[in-house]
């Protein structure tokens, strides 16, 4: 079975680009992993019932993104594949930065490396610039929306003579 599997993933069809039809087998068993990863994830929060109905959304279209990632590096468009496996790792961020703002834990910051790390060793440079201007946008974005900054305790100087 193991035999089987390994030949499963070394026969990536269409992939014509040799350095491409080499990282194609580990993006498999990456994408896979993240799959079973997700699927235990909602497993397990179905039986606790903590999860609210976004943190399940985003499981759900986390797990989606992964099978299409799946699907469409299997028909030969690595480049595609690559982009939607960052998009991937952005998602769980996004949902916890927009909900928990910058309070949120720690490793958060730390996995924002993992989309940039994978859109470097795998995709191309267009591809990286997109990540890290994506990740920038997010803060921004997150900054704007969270942080409100008031005015109102600031009092303009007296003239003293």
């Amino acid at each position: 079975m193991l035999n089987q599997m390994r030949k499963w993933l070394r026969t990536t069809p269409a992939i014509t680009n040799p350095i491409q039809c080499q990282q194609a087998p580990m993006l498999q068993v990456i994408i896979i992993g993240i799959a079973l990863l997700i699927i235990l994830l909602i497993g397990a929060t179905a039986i606790s019932n903590s999860i609210d109905a976004g943190g399940l959304i985003s499981l759900v279209i986390s797990l989606g993104l992964a099978v299409i990632s799946l699907q469409i590096l299997r028909r030969g468009h690595f480049n595609i594949a690559v982009a939607l496996l960052v998009s991937l790792t952005l998602l769980p961020d996004l949902a916890v930065f927009t909900r928990l703002g910058f309070n949120a834990y720690w490793a958060t910051f730390f996995a924002l490396s993992i989309p940039i790390i994978l859109s470097g060793l795998l995709g191309n440079l267009r591809m990286l610039w997109a990540t890290i201007i994506l990740i920038i946008g997010l803060f921004s974005w997150i900054m704007i929306t969270t942080i409100s900054v008031s005015y109102t305790h600031l009092t303009l100087p007296t003239n003293r003579e």
